[in-house]
């Protein structure tokens, strides 16, 4: 690996730490919004370190949650180290500051290999109502890859 990569694993995980950390300290209890709703959460591609696949290209596929409420993509079969998808996966929101995305690896045999994680911040996507950004994924204090993710925000509507 060049030091120019090593570089912008760096400073990519510095910024994710960086932004989680302002959220927690500015907001150390959960943040009430106004507006309550759905965000649906499209994963548009996504550059992985290693494949975890020994004998032919991985599977990969994405676990949404926010609380109690849970969501995956389909699996891209045979996509490797650079999958994309078309996936649109829709969870309810409301007084929680963050998501929790899991990569893995489907396998057929054994237990599926984890690709990566990450815990993305709400409160840009809940202000801004849709935002897409390249979100740095870490396994056990590790870079493993990135995922290009699309988030948007519909606010419930109420009834008079």
């Amino acid at each position: 690996m060049s030091e120019t990569q090593k570089d912008t694993k760096n400073d990519a995980q510095d910024q994710c730490g960086a932004m989680i950390n302002q959220q927690e300290q500015n907001n150390p209890q959960k943040i009430k919004h106004d507006e309550r709703g759905t965000i649906v959460f499209r994963p548009l591609e996504a550059y992985f370190e290693e494949n975890k696949d020994l004998l032919k290209d991985m599977d990969p596929y994405c676990k949404f949650s926010i609380e109690f409420e849970r969501g995956k993509s389909s699996i891209a079969y045979n996509q490797g180290m650079h999958p994309t998808w078309k996936d649109s996966i829709v969870l309810k929101v409301k007084d929680e500051n963050f998501v929790k995305i899991k990569a893995k690896d489907k396998d057929r045999v054994s237990l599926d290999d984890r690709l990566g994680k990450a815990k993305i911040p709400l409160d840009e996507v809940l202000e801004k109502r849709k935002v897409t950004q390249w979100i740095p994924l870490y396994d056990r204090g590790k870079f493993t890859g990135k995922i290009h993710l699309e988030m948007e925000f519909f606010p419930k509507t109420l009834r008079s």
